[in-house]
């Protein structure tokens, strides 16, 4: 016979709406081209700076913070879309 205890402090909701969440942003990021995914993952991801980011690029700072601003949008819809 098996006994199974119940932890009370995991909330089983969290993790699955968590695990959900993961899962729509992966989606979302799947269909980015590979550039708009790259800025997404070097800013968010590996914690890049937006200037380090924008010289790599060969943009500017501002004009980096508009492309960034413009996939987000799109990562939104994305999201939404499900």
């Amino acid at each position: 016979m098996k006994i199974i205890y119940e932890d009370k402090n995991v909330d089983v909701e969290k993790v699955v709406a968590t695990q959900i969440m993961i899962e729509a942003l992966r989606n979302a990021m799947s269909k980015l081209n590979e550039e708009e995914r790259e800025i997404i993952e070097r800013l968010y991801f590996n914690d890049e700076t937006l200037r380090a980011v924008a010289k790599t690029q060969n943009i500017s700072h501002p004009a980096l913070i508009k492309r960034r601003d413009k996939i987000l949008e799109k990562l939104k819809k994305f999201i939404e879309e499900i």
